[in-house]
């Protein structure tokens, strides 16, 4: 989890959710179709809205991880997904590779989508 988030935040509520598993969590900003708050699940291809320490959404996060018993059901904070993802790093952080390429080809996905008359 990045460095600096308050108890409460979402990344904090998140990563006590996965305290203990083998997960990858990666934080990405909100853009486009992923708004402040949501959670993709990969490879269950799930988007759960995160509003709070007692939100479903949350509870449904425990039990994909299996860090609580319980199934997920099918509520307004758990949602399927179809289609397409793509997943481009932009920081530096860990290659300055990514950086320097990534935001481009963000771009460039971008302006081939609105070509397309699709969003991304």
């Amino acid at each position: 989890v990045p460095q600096g988030f308050p108890d409460g935040s979402l990344p904090k509520l998140i990563e006590a959710a996965a305290k203990g598993k083998k997960n990858k969590l990666t934080f990405v900003e909100a853009s486009g179709q992923v708004k402040e708050g949501d959670v993709l699940v990969f490879p269950d291809y799930v988007r759960l809205s995160i509003k709070g320490a007692e939100s479903p959404g949350l509870a449904a996060l425990k039990a994909l991880l299996g860090s609580t018993p319980g199934t997920v059901s099918q509520t307004a904070d758990v949602e399927d997904l179809a289609g397409s993802f793509v997943f481009v790093c932009a920081h530096k952080s860990r290659d300055e590779r990514c950086g320097h390429c990534g935001p481009p080809l963000v771009d460039a996905f971008e302006s081939a989508s609105a070509a397309k008359g699709k969003g991304v």
